[in-house]
This record gives C-alpha cells, structure tokens and sequence, in this order.
C-alpha cells in the first residue's frame, strides 16, 4: 500500500511540474526546471514511466528568449534523462529533433 501510495504522490508531484514548466511567466517556468532537476535525481526509481512526459513539457523551456530559462530547461532535461529508461529516451529525443520553432518574422 505504501509503495502504491508513494507512486501516486510522485505522479501528483510530476505532472505539477509539468504544468509549471509550461507556464508563459519566465520565473515560474526557471522555478519548474531548478526544481525538476532535483526531484528527478532523487527519486530516478519512481519516475521511470513519467520521464518522456516530463521531457516533452521541457520543450517551451528550451525555446525560450531568456537564456538563463534554456540553461535550466537543459539541466532539468539531463536529470529527466537521469531517471528515464534508455529506451524510452529516444521518443523525447524524436521529439524534440521533429520541434520547429514557430515562424516569427518580426
């Protein structure tokens, strides 16, 4: 029961996570990735299924104007790495490599 318990605080944890991170106010979303990273290394055993989520949520951080958000979107996308299964991996690599930015012309 404990461990059923524990797996369903990790996805409440998570998906709160991935919310933040997809958030449009720059601080919330460099809270979201220094917080990620931490929680991935911590708790790698648990977040196995929820690695290529939490990835794909990264994509906004990683494309975003500041430079400081896309260094934590980084940092937050190794530990994401860190706790995802190698073979599951390649789908948020897939992912991010099919991304394109949007048209912007000024």
């Amino acid at each position: 029961m404990g461990q059923y318990r524990n797996l369903r605080r990790a996805a409440f944890v998570s998906n709160l996570l991935r919310a933040l991170a997809m958030d449009p106010f720059p601080n919330v979303k460099a809270l979201a990735c220094e917080t990620m990273a931490p929680f991935c290394y911590n708790h790698c055993e648990m977040l196995l299924h929820f690695a290529e989520p939490m990835g794909r949520s990264l994509t906004s951080c990683l494309t975003h104007a500041h430079a400081k958000i896309r260094i934590a979107g980084l940092r937050a996308l190794t530990a994401v790495f860190w706790c995802g299964v190698w073979k599951h991996n390649h789908e948020v690599v897939q992912f991010l490599i099919a991304r394109q930015d949007p048209n912007q012309v000024p």
